[in-house]
């Protein structure tokens, strides 16, 4: 009434999921005739397909939503991922451009223990330990404080305009507090902690982009003194972060300059007494820093993203130095350590398929090392079709530094492998504590492990004559340590196996006086 109608004609429209009508007005009262009705019916089905047209416009702005939100934010805890926390931290450095002084202050928060629950329990609870963290963190800040999960177990936040350093440490200790806190899963009491490393702009930097590199660095200084801990960036911090951006700056040009090396460790088996592998160990000779060990730089060339063309070129590389060796005999073969991020990588079969065609080798002479945290990883079924492939075509695989993570049996059994590499720390304990020690024990439970997945054993770390007779007592397969060489060159390393397999009394004799003495006194 209040628009001057005063008569209507009502014509439902069939619409789907809407409920719709169309209503023809006159602005006097009268009746409709047949001639009205028949002009209604004629316009009702463009009326129709103008209201689904209005509703598809309204799915697809839908759509578009729902796909922004997906694009910015993380589907699990539904908090902003990685890009969109960066693009925040791309909106400050704008500002400062513009002239601005936004103060901020940005967490690292790493989880304890999560990998524990998730392999544990499975992904279920690990999914549920993300999303509980989540909400912990997000009520520990403030409202408008930016939140992220940037991947895996890690977590930061964005503190606009802090109250200053107290402040902040109160609120990085209510993180770690709550995240130490017990939570339930399925009747299941669990518990996990954090660490938390704490960069500020403009204190600890001008540039806003580097806060995330400075806070990551304060997280390492937190964790180093144990879980649980809350650590500020320093300038003993600030120094080691000079270090680190200037090696990954000439790490850059490491290849194209020939500045990376190979050099190899003998792998003896024990049954033949024999020289059956090298492992090829990489070393970064640069002017300004000296000779570098791959602890030291392969984490920086790993987060300059140059771990793929590095991991090609210790492929290449070990294939070419040890040809001819190799080729003597079948039984031998070069052990090269391979990085998670090749396994996940398309073209890392055919990359190796090309480069042992090339060398004119067999399959079985390449070796491939791997971390057992590689079963852990969220991306660990990609890992697993490339290993597949590699293990059918006849590879050699081997697990590195076992017993040293998590992986319990039911991920390790899924993934094919020739050989189990036990840590040294095991072999080691072994003679500092004795045969019956607990470290004894553990090794050898991981020999019963390695075997009942049908396995070959290889123990790490041998240094002494009494090591070596420990694990010739317990059955090992293969061993490897300083007893028979260190790393070195590989025309010292081809010296060091002619000399191994030449003079056993050397390297055997005491070792068998040992298992001799044992085996009289029982």
């Amino acid at each position: 009434k209040g628009l001057g109608f005063r008569s209507a004609l009502l014509a439902p429209l069939n619409a789907h999921s809407r409920r719709a009508m169309m209503i023809c007005a006159r602005r006097e009262k009268s009746l409709y005739d047949e001639n009205d009705l028949s002009a209604v019916k004629a316009f009702t089905p463009v009326a129709e397909q103008a209201v689904r047209n209005a509703e598809q416009l309204d799915e697809l702005e839908a759509a578009v939503r729902d796909l922004d939100a997906m694009a910015h934010h993380d589907a699990l805890t539904g908090l902003k991922n990685r890009k969109s926390f960066i693009n925040e931290i791309e909106k400050l450095k704008t500002s400062v451009d513009q002239g601005e002084d936004p103060a901020f202050a940005l967490f690292q928060i790493d989880l304890d223990h999560f990998k524990v629950i998730n392999d544990a329990l499975g992904h279920a609870a690990g999914d549920y330990a993300l999303t509980w963290a989540a909400e912990a963190i997000r009520g520990c800040v403030k409202p408008d404080d930016v939140v992220a999960r940037l991947g895996g177990d890690e977590f930061a936040v964005i503190c606009p305009e802090p109250d200053g350093d107290d402040a902040l440490l109160e609120t990085a200790q209510k993180i770690v507090d709550e995240l130490s806190r017990p939570f339930e899963f399925e009747g299941r009491s669990l518990q996990m902690g954090a660490s938390v490393g704490i960069g500020r702009f403009p204190i600890d930097s001008d540039d806003p982009r580097e806060i995330m590199n400075i806070a990551d660095m304060a997280l390492l200084e937190a964790k180093s003194g144990g879980r649980g801990r809350c650590a500020f960036f320093t300038l003993k911090l600030r120094r080691e972060l000079d270090r680190r951006q200037t090696m990954e700056f000439k790490l850059l040009d490491a290849l194209s300059k020939g500045e990376l090396e190979l050099w190899y460790q003998p792998i003896v088996c024990l049954k033949t007494r024999q020289v059956e592998c090298m492992e090829a160990l990489v070393r970064w000779r640069n002017s300004s820093f000296g000779l570098i060990q791959p602890g030291d730089f392969l984490p920086v060339a790993e987060r300059a993203g140059l771990m793929g063309k590095i991991g090609e070129w210790v492929l290449r590389t070990a294939c070419e130095d040890l040809r001819a060796w190799l080729m003597q005999d079948e039984q031998r073969r070069v052990a090269v350590n391979v990085a998670g991020v090749q396994l996940c990588s398309t073209d890392f079969v055919p990359t190796i398929d090309k480069i042992v065609s090339e060398q004119g080798l067999k399959p079985g002479a390449l070796e491939l090392e791997l971390s057992e945290e590689i079963t852990l990883r969220r991306s660990a079924e990609l890992a697993l079709d490339n290993l597949m492939a590699l293990y059918e075509r006849g590879y050699q695989i081997a697990f590195d530094d076992f017993g040293t993570g998590y992986t319990s049996l039911a991920h390790l059994r899924k993934f094919p492998g020739q050989r189990m590499k036990i840590d040294r720390s095991f072999v080691l304990g072994c003679e500092t504590f004795g045969p019956e020690s607990a470290d004894a024990a553990l090794t050898r439970g991981l020999f019963g492990l390695a075997k009942s997945l049908g396995m070959a054993v290889v123990a790490e770390g041998v240094e002494t004559p009494g090591q070596l007779a420990f694990c010739q007592e317990i059955g090992c397969d293969e061993v490897q340590g300083f007893l028979f060489g260190k790393a070195m060159p590989v025309r010292e390393a081809l010296l060091r196996a002619k000399q191994i397999e030449s003079d056993a009394s050397l390297f055997w004799g005491e070792a068998d006086a040992v298992v001799s003495a044992q085996a009289t006194t029982n």
